[in-house]
């Protein structure tokens, strides 16, 4: 896939310095797959792409003239990319890194709203309450489940409950086979952090989604990566050899779990 944002200028007009403005490639032959019950962390600094990668592989490109993107997405061999694909909504569940929600409203009201929403007028309110429950209980939102989310200046739930309520709305009703999310840890504490890690991971592990996310790179040029040193099965666990890389910081380095 590649992302090319074109300058407003006419084709073969030059700039002030003389030269011919060409357009800017934020991804450039990018390609790759991702393996169901498996999470992918894609690590990187700032300005490296990870958010236009993941808008690309969400279908949440913004539309606009100055933006191009090429290349294919398919999820189990069906184009999802593709114009008029009526599943290409509803392929990929995507958390981005902003939370948008209304902050006088309960943990349930949410998702009670994201439910009318996306299970339609033919779901039933009990069909409602059990989907929500159950997610609930799975993401680790049943202690919070009357509590407001608020925002700064009105007390609510934490940053980390805040991810996993994202998480849950992007969830309930249809079971997308993908999930993406951008930078989920980001102005978390270790524990937080941790928290909505392990929510990630058990989608994958316990219900064979595909899951895939993108974590700032931390400073520094060493960094840890573990692989797994045979392919992973159900009846045996993974084995991990690490690996130590001195490439300097700004390098893009893809993490599987």
């Amino acid at each position: 896939m590649t992302i090319s944002p074109k300058k407003r200028k006419k084709k073969g007009t030059k700039d002030i310095e003389g030269l011919i403005v060409s357009p800017k490639k934020i991804l450039d032959r990018v390609s790759g797959a991702a393996s169901p019950g498996r999470l992918m962390a894609i690590m990187g600094p700032s300005g490296s792409g990870k958010t236009s990668l993941l808008n690309a592989l969400a279908l949440q490109t913004p539309a606009s003239d100055r933006v191009r993107l090429s290349g294919s997405l398919a999820v189990n061999g069906l184009d999802v990319g593709r114009e008029g694909s009526s599943d290409a909504e509803h392929a990929v569940a995507y958390v981005q890194q902003e939370d948008v929600f209304y902050s006088q409203l309960t943990v349930y009201e949410t998702l009670e709203t994201a439910a009318r929403l996306r299970m339609g007028a033919s779901a039933t309110r009990e069909t409602r309450e059990v989907a929500i429950t159950a997610l609930l209980r799975r993401l680790g939102l049943t202690h919070a489940r009357d509590t407001r989310v608020g925002d700064k200046k009105t007390r609510g739930i934490s940053g980390g409950e805040k991810k996993r309520l994202a998480l849950a709305c992007e969830l309930v009703g249809e079971s997308p086979a993908v999930v993406a999310a951008d930078e989920p840890t980001s102005g978390l504490d270790a524990f937080q952090a941790q928290r909505v890690m392990e929510s990630l991971r058990a989608l994958a592990r316990d219900e064979r989604k595909t899951v895939i996310c993108s974590i700032h790179q931390p400073r520094g040029a060493r960094v840890l990566y573990s692989s797994p040193t045979r392919r992973p099965t159900r009846e045996s666990p993974l084995s991990y050899t690490p690996f130590v890389s001195r490439r300097s910081s700004r390098a893009r380095i893809f993490l599987f779990f």
